[in-house]
């Protein structure tokens, strides 16, 4: 259970961060 949360959460961040740096690029253009 543990690590299928913690893969969850590592997933989420992930996405964010994948998120965040296209919208910077975005902003950026």
């Amino acid at each position: 259970m543990t690590v299928d949360i913690l893969s969850d959460e590592s997933d989420q961040d992930n996405l964010t961060n994948l998120l965040r740096d296209m919208g910077m690029k975005y902003s950026m253009v």
